[in-house]
């Protein structure tokens, strides 16, 4: 399937991004193929990425949590957004995994015990996130206007800041995203 939009990415000129209005034909990229397509992110797949998290960004979370490359092909995502000028509308589709508190908090029972797997997912994708978001300060109360949340103070921690949206979770589904965002949040070792 093919859909014809207006999206605003950069093109990329020797090493200098530009921002440019561009018509771009994108194909939707199923939530699975997201981990795989977001390896390597061009001008010409961005918009495919974007489509597909905002048409199914727990999808999306559930295959970058769950996928041994999850952690680089979220990074590679959000650091394109934000290389594209994108921080407001990254801060609207962080809050989309937010959109369903009900669904966050609800538990799962697998082999004898129970877990929250909407929960688990948002939170490592939010702890990426925050180490992304933590090299580009200057821009975050751009994203937290699109995430409709108050910027950090000024000595707030990235982590610490994006954390607060799990508050309204249970209290063991909290546990969980937190858990999984110290998870998501850090760094690979080079």
């Amino acid at each position: 399937m093919r859909t014809s939009r207006k999206i605003r990415i950069a093109a990329i000129i020797g090493a200098v991004l530009v921002p440019t209005i561009l018509h771009a034909e994108s194909s939707v990229i199923a939530s699975e193929n997201f981990v795989a397509a977001a390896q390597e992110i061009t001008t010409d797949s961005l918009p495919d990425l974007v489509l597909a998290f905002e048409t199914d960004p727990m999808g999306v979370a559930n295959y970058l949590e769950s996928e041994i490359a999850g952690r680089a092909a979220a990074r590679n995502y959000i650091t394109a957004m934000l290389l594209n000028r994108q921080f407001e509308r990254l801060g609207r589709q962080w809050k989309l995994l937010f959109a369903d508190i009900a669904a966050l908090s609800e538990v799962k029972e697998q082999d004898g015990g129970v877990w929250f797997p909407r929960a688990k997912d948002t939170g490592f994708l939010t702890g990426v996130l925050a180490t992304v978001l933590a090299s580009h300060s200057k821009e975050i109360s751009i994203f937290a206007r699109g995430a409709r949340m108050p910027a950090p103070s000024p000595n707030q921690d990235t982590v610490e800041w994006l954390a607060q949206a799990a508050k309204p979770l249970s209290r063991p589904a909290r546990s969980y995203f937190q858990r999984a965002m110290l998870a998501g949040s850090m760094r690979r070792a080079e």
